[in-house]
């Protein structure tokens, strides 16, 4: 699962046969623009919900996501996301069977559009066809927190994680919580699927994951989904330990060890206090305590572990010397 890092930092609505419409926040410096979408000749869905998502093909990032009720001819438009030299998907589907969420052609219609090297402001014209897309549309997640003002300025980091399988789907980041009330979404849901969000706030500022009260960090699950879903945070003081391992929460860590960077993508550079040419014992674990690779090294001024092979997700590093013990969570993207 591509790691997609992005903040909602606001819905706007406009009025386009009953649209609303939201667009991922991106840098003020970029100069961003207008898609429209003409809808013609749409009687089979006069009255029923439709759904557009426009994705930069380039990442597969969302950058933005409307609604509108059908009519025979409406328009659906998304200001500020199109960057120019950037290309784009825009898939949108009708909700044929009433049932509120994304079911593939034929029980609901979907299509897909491309846009390659945008320009400006584009705008599309689309006519009802049976040429129908499995667009495998994934539903919004929207975590809405309020009575974060003590935490404004800090990062925030949401990991959604996919109950059935144990699986990490996505990591939302925003560098700097922006006020009091603000959204994070994430869009890797699907219907009947049951999720668990775990989130911090990086308070003493290192850039990094730390147990509270060092940090501040929640957990709340989502239950059974059924379509887009949005869940609601208050701060408050009932803290847990996100990445607390099943199995090791014993193990005292008397190793002093610092690993970097983090999140990494291809390898960790580690440094320790052992003893020079000692031997350390190098173990990653899943978030649950299962050892996934053990290795072992002589003790140097900086070792370097590959971790390319690893899936995207959050692990565990052990390391084990005659100096001591030392437990470490890292991320891979």
């Amino acid at each position: 699962m591509k790691r997609l890092i992005y903040l909602a930092l606001s819905l706007s609505c406009l009025t386009a046969s009953v649209q609303t419409t939201y667009a991922q926040a991106v840098s003020p410096a970029a100069e961003l623009n207008t898609l429209t979408l003409n809808f013609s000749q749409m009687s089979p869905h006069v009255g029923d919900d439709i759904w557009m998502a426009v994705i930069e093909t380039g990442t597969m990032t969302e950058v933005g996501r409307s609604h509108a009720v059908g009519d025979l001819v409406f328009v659906m438009e998304i200001p500020g996301i199109l960057e120019d030299g950037k290309s784009y998907q825009v898939d949108f589907f009708a909700d044929e069977n009433k049932n509120g969420h994304y079911d593939p052609p034929g029980a609901d219609h979907a299509w897909r559009l491309q846009i390659e090297d945008a320009q400006g402001d584009e705008t599309l014209a689309f006519s009802h066809e049976i040429a129908f897309t499995d667009i495998e549309w994934k539903h919004r997640l929207r975590l809405a927190l309020t009575g974060m003002a003590a935490n404004t300025g800090q990062e925030m980091v949401l990991y959604v994680r996919d109950l059935g399988t144990g699986n990490y789907l996505d990591t939302v980041s925003v560098d700097a919580i922006p006020s009091d009330e603000f959204t994070m979404d994430s869009y890797v849901i699907g219907p009947g699927g049951s999720y668990m969000l775990d989130f911090y706030a990086d308070l003493n500022g290192n850039g990094l994951y730390d147990a509270p009260p060092v940090d501040q960090a929640w957990r709340i699950l989502s239950g059974t989904t059924v379509g887009d879903l949005q869940l609601d945070f208050s701060h408050n003081q009932d803290f847990t330990d996100i990445f607390q391992p099943a199995g090791i929460s014993g193990e005292a860590e008397t190793l002093r060890v610092r690993v970097y960077p983090n999140p990494a993508s291809t390898s960790l550079q580690i440094s320790t206090d052992s003893e020079p040419g000692s031997t350390l014992s190098l173990s990653i674990l899943s978030p649950t305590g299962a050892v996934l690779s053990r290795t072992e090294a002589r003790g140097t001024d900086v070792l370097n572990l590959d971790i390319g092979y690893l899936p995207e997700g959050i692990y565990i590093l052990r390391i084990e010397s005659d100096s001591g013990r030392s437990i470490t969570r890292f991320i891979k993207q």
